[in-house]
């Protein structure tokens, strides 16, 4: 129950700065990184996208990104994923598993509950989940921007 209200407040705060910071302006190449400084880790946003905060960035009015960390729940790392994946109504599309600075990752394609598609990244830290999430509005193509939101997934340091 509290991950829920931890996620809602979470949705609000991203429409809240969306409201607040509507379009980016112009921006060229950017080595600008989210990062959670506390547990060492960050990841380059994608290219294009505005850095709002340490954790969050967004791109024009309707594409998000947050990176954030939590416990890992006692189902473990895999099913707190799968649940964190699934919550609101989201569906899953397609998902894997890698390793990203040597540790146990998911990335999960979703269907977010009103549309659009989600990209999540779910990193296994200690007793601790990272978990990086882009969502791109219903209306904007996913393709446009996968190549680049895996380039981010990618850049992630641990």
């Amino acid at each position: 129950m509290r991950r829920a209200i931890r996620a809602s407040q979470l949705i609000v705060i991203a429409f809240a700065a969306l409201l607040v910071w509507g379009c980016g302006g112009k921006q060229g190449p950017n080595k600008a990184k989210m990062e959670i400084s506390r547990l060492g880790v960050s990841m380059n946003i994608p290219r294009g996208w505005v850095l709002d905060n340490p954790q969050m960035c967004h791109k024009g009015r309707y594409c998000t990104g947050v990176l954030m960390d939590e416990p890992i729940g006692e189902g473990g790392f895999e099913d707190t994923a799968t649940k964190m994946s699934k919550e609101f109504g989201s569906k899953i599309l397609s998902q894997h598993t890698t390793t990203i600075g040597g540790h146990k990752a998911i990335i999960a394609h979703l269907q977010g509950p009103e549309g659009g598609n989600v990209l999540r990244v779910y990193v296994e830290y200690g007793d601790r989940i990272v978990w990086a999430s882009f969502m791109i509005g219903e209306g904007e193509p996913y393709s446009r921007y996968e190549a680049d939101l895996m380039r981010s997934v990618k850049s992630m340091k641990l």
